[in-house]
């Protein structure tokens, strides 16, 4: 969804809040309890949707250290 809205010329600002309000609490609810219950697979492909929107709509927010 962000990537489209991003090749649509959506607002970066817009972009940060799409991902703030609808996709990071999705990814989020009961966090604490789905490493118990999570294949490796599962969590890694959570971890993958999460790296791909955040880059997408935090993309000043994302610094690399060495």
């Amino acid at each position: 969804m962000l990537r489209i809205l991003k090749s649509l010329g959506t607002p970066a600002d817009e972009l940060r809040e799409l991902y703030l309000t609808f996709i990071l609490p999705r990814l989020m609810h009961a966090s604490p309890v789905w490493p118990s219950s999570l294949t490796s697979t599962q969590q890694q492909q959570l971890e993958d949707v999460h790296c791909a929107g955040s880059s997408l709509a935090l993309p000043t927010l994302i610094t690399i250290t060495p």
